[in-house]
C-alpha cells in the first residue's frame, strides 16, 4: 500500500496513476478499505484508469462500510454531487459527524443551510459551523460570516460577520477574502475601502471578472 501512495505522490519514484490504480485493486480486491477508497477516487475521475462512475461508487461503499469516518465522507462528497442522491449524502454526513469528522459537518451545515437533501434549517446549520469554527476551520468560519452578514439563523451582525470572514481569509480561503472584500466595498462593519476591497479581490482570484459589486458566496 506504501508503494501505491508513493506512485501516486511521485515520492521517490515517478508519479504514475496507471501503477498506483493497479496496486490499489490488488489491495482491494482483499477488502483493504484503504485501498478500495483510493480506486473508489481513481475511477470516479479517470486517473490511471478509465472513468467508471458505478464501479467507483462500488469501491467507495465498500470502504465506508468499515466506518472510517473519512471514507463515510468521501462517499457522501460523490453522492452530493447527483440531485438524486443528496439526501443519503447528508445522512453520511452526519454519520462522519458524529464520528468527529470536521469537513463533514460543514457540509452537512451547508445542506442545511440550503435545504438540500434536508429541510432547510439555519439554526441547525450555525450549530454545525460552530465547532468546526471554534477549531479553525476556515469553510466553517466563512460560512458563519455569511449567516451574520445576512442575519439568517442569527440576529444580523455586520462586524461580527468581518471577524469570521477575516480568520477564514487568513487562512487562504479564497472565498473568504472575497467576502471580506464585498465588506469593505460596501462598508458592512468596516469603513468603506475601495483599495482594501479591489486588493482582497485580486487575492480571491475575482479581479478581472467582473467582481464589482460581488455577491456573498459560500
Amino acid at each position: 500500500m506504501s508503494l501505491a501512495c508513493n506512485t501516486t505522490s511521485g515520492e521517490g519514484v515517478v508519479q504514475n496513476y496507471a501503477a498506483a490504480a493497479r496496486y490499489f485493486e490488488q489491495a482491494a480486491s482483499l477488502g483493504f478499505a484503504p485501498a478500495q477508497n483510493f480506486l473508489g477516487r481513481y475511477l470516479f475521475e479517470g486517473l490511471g484508469v478509465p472513468q467508471d462512475k458505478v464501479a467507483a461508487l462500488q469501491y467507495l461503499e465498500q470502504a465506508a462500510a468499515g466506518g472510517d469516518p473519512q471514507y463515510i465522507f468521501d462517499l457522501a462528497k460523490i453522492l452530493e454531487l447527483d440531485d438524486t442522491s443528496v439526501a443519503r449524502a447528508a445522512q453520511l454526513y452526519e454519520t462522519a459527524t458524529d464520528l468527529g469528522h470536521l469537513e463533514a459537518a460543514v457540509h452537512l451545515g451547508v445542506l442545511f443551510q440550503e435545504g438540500r437533501g434536508v429541510a432547510q434549517d439555519l439554526i441547525k446549520a450555525r450549530t454545525l459551523y460552530e465547532g468546526p469554527a471554534r477549531q479553525g476551520n476556515p469553510r466553517a468560519l466563512n460560512n458563519l460570516g455569511l449567516l451574520y452578514v445576512r442575519g439568517t439563523g442569527v440576529p444580523q451582525d455586520y462586524e461580527k460577520a468581518v471577524e469570521f470572514f477575516k480568520a477564514a481569509a487568513d487562512q487562504g480561503l479564497k472565498t473568504a477574502m472575497t467576502n471580506l472584500g464585498v465588506m469593505y466595498e460596501n462598508g458592512y462593519g468596516v469603513p468603506i475601502d475601495e483599495a482594501q476591497a479591489a486588493a482582497l479581490y485580486r487575492a480571491g482570484g475575482q479581479w478581472g471578472r467582473g467582481c464589482r459589486y460581488c455577491a456573498f458566496r459560500l
